[in-house]
């Protein structure tokens, strides 16, 4: 795991992964500091680089969960024939844990059993 990729193909879609040493630019839009975006539209998925692989790994996983639950429909912001904004926010919240504990679990098996990833 010493490289980071450039691409990934994720269920059939190819994501751009592009690496930024500033937290806002790491946002589109550049209004605020991300660890890391993920783009549906544009398939690009962008990391904040500062230095620490097993961060950047956990970033990147964390986005590609977004990407996962996104083609799935599980983050749908609509919430079961109720669109009452307090349970739509806490849906999203669960969301967002899950994909990170979904990350930080993925980055560490692979940091603890030194797996590497096929390098092209």
């Amino acid at each position: 795991m010493n490289s980071l990729p450039k691409k990934l193909k994720i269920l059939g879609y190819t994501y751009n992964i592009l690496y930024f040493k500033n937290m806002l630019e790491v946002d589109p839009d550049g209004k605020e500091e991300f660890w890391g975006h993920v783009s549906q539209l544009t398939k690009q998925i962008r990391i904040y680089d500062n230095g620490d692989y097993f961060t950047m790994w956990h970033s990147l996983w964390h986005e590609v969960g977004h990407v996962i639950t996104t083609l799935f429909h599980l983050d749908d912001s609509e919430v079961e024939e109720d669109n009452n904004e307090k349970l739509m926010s806490l849906k999203a919240k669960y969301i967002e844990k899950m994909v990170d504990a979904f990350a930080l679990c993925i980055v560490n098996v692979c940091f603890d059993n030194k797996l590497e990833f096929n390098k092209k």
